[in-house]
């Protein structure tokens, strides 16, 4: 076994593997042409994953089971993944990839609202500060006018927002110690039998390229998603989580060095305000976490102590 900090090292670099396929993955998205059909781009990379996880889940013997009690929230993470998906490609062919990717990167801000909702649990106070730096951050990038109504934000801020039902769902299945291999597998598999039908209606033949481009997303839609589940057997979620803004450099790297598409300055501040709101999102859970942990070692050392009076008054009121 690797020790502690190669452990920790090995889990980051995963993420940051992982994080630059799902960049290089909407770079893709971004090379079809308008016209294109997204629920045909969506469809081939469910597919595709689904046929990959599958044929490794063969060779590594992994059974699939079916649990009826929380397939419930199998639906709502796939689905909500699956429109979250579906609004993050309209937006990426309808405005520039950096914005896109920044408005997709909103989710955390919408979870608390969403657990709120859920579970009738209140919004640490702590947690609102985030929220602000994020929406912030999202007034920056909308630039407020005439602009904040156009259609393509709505598209980016909606892929957020269902992104963020998506991560209540997974909460939930974790909760019920579901497997990832089991999560992606429902995801997939739920994900490419809806769309079969609207692809069938509204299906439009493939290009050369365009079936190069398909194949490649349904790859490293697969890949991604295999490094990120390794990675997070690597490190904590609390440790690798902020990591995931990583792809919005990424992809303003790409889009710099690729489509000579600089970020604008109100973009760069946005991006700075939204990574800096989800990363102290998670800094806040882990300095909880770790409070938590803290309160229990007390309360096990307060009981300790307490079995330890009990029984040297047990031991004193016989020799008497």
């Amino acid at each position: 076994m690797l020790p502690l900090q190669n452990r920790l090292g090995y889990g980051l670099f995963l993420s940051l593997l992982a994080y630059f396929f799902f960049a290089f993955n909407s770079s893709c998205v971004r090379l079809f042409s308008k016209t294109f059909p997204c629920l045909e781009i969506l469809f081939f990379q469910s597919a595709i994953a689904l046929f990959c996880l599958i044929i490794k889940n063969a060779l590594r013997h992994q059974k699939i089971s079916f649990q009826k009690p929380i397939f419930p929230y199998h639906l709502l993470r796939s689905l909500s993944g699956l429109v979250s998906y579906l609004f993050y490609y309209l937006a990426i062919k309808h405005t520039n990839l950096v914005d896109a990717a920044i408005l997709n990167a909103t989710a955390p801000f919408y979870v608390p609202f969403f657990w709120m909702v859920l579970t009738k649990e209140k919004i640490e106070k702590e947690a609102f500060w985030s929220i602000i730096l994020g929406f912030l951050g999202i007034l920056f990038i909308l630039k407020p006018g005439i602009t904040i109504f156009q259609i393509s934000s709505c598209f980016g801020l909606l892929a957020g927002f269902f992104s963020a039902a998506a991560l209540i769902g997974i909460s939930f299945l974790n909760r019920r110690q579901e497997s990832t291999a089991q999560i992606l597998f429902y995801f997939f598999f739920i994900s490419t039998l809806s769309l079969l039908p609207a692809v069938i209606y509204f299906w439009q033949t493939p290009s050369s390229l365009e079936i190069l481009l398909l194949v490649s997303i349904g790859l490293l839609t697969f890949l991604a998603q295999q490094l990120l589940t390794a990675a997070f057997q690597y490190g904590s979620p609390a440790f690798l989580a902020p990591l995931s803004y990583t792809n919005i450099v990424y992809i303003a790297l790409i889009s710099l060095f690729f489509y000579s598409s600089a970020p604008s300055l109100t973009s760069l501040i946005g991006m700075f305000l939204v990574i800096l709101g989800g990363s102290i999102t998670f800094v806040l859970a882990k300095k909880e976490n770790l409070r938590n942990f803290f309160l229990r070692m007390q309360t096990k050392k307060d009981q300790d102590q307490a079995k330890t009076e009990l029984k040297l008054k047990t031991d004193l009121s016989k020799e008497t």
